[in-house]
Order: structure tokens, then sequence, then C-alpha cells
């Protein structure tokens, strides 16, 4: 895990390191299930969904490689 706090601008945020140059991202969460540096596992809880900074309800996913945002309906089943 690369990053599990409050993000300036962005709440409580959740950033997992898969190796290899990718990266996902996870924002508007009420609370915080994982800590930086833990690991995690296939279909652990990373959190509570909440309100997104600009008053939105739900959950901000982002998927990068090499720092560039993808589309991440490629990897949603």
């Amino acid at each position: 895990m690369a990053y599990a706090a409050d993000l300036r601008g962005y709440g409580n945020t959740v950033i997992i390191d898969h190796g290899e140059g990718y990266l996902s991202v996870y924002t508007g969460l009420s609370s915080l299930s994982v800590g930086a540096g833990g690991t995690v596992v296939a279909q652990q809880t990373l959190g509570t969904s909440g309100t997104l900074p600009g008053g939105e309800q739900g959950l901000y996913f982002e998927i990068r490689y090499r720092n560039r945002p993808m589309n991440p309906l490629a990897w949603l089943r």
C-alpha cells in the first residue's frame, strides 16, 4: 500500500501500488479500513464510501500506469 490517509482536496484516499508501474487510486471514503505500508488482498475492504470533495456521493476510482490515468473499465468485472 502506497498511501492511506486524508489527501488535501480529495479527502480520505487509498493508493495501492500493484507493481510494474500500476497504481489504483480510491477517494471519497468516509472512513479507512487500511493503513499505509500494509498489504491488501483481493476483496478486502479499503474503507467506507462517502462524499467526494465536490459534494457528490460515491467513490472515485482510478487506475494509473507510469503516472498516467487509464480507463478503468477494462479492469472491472
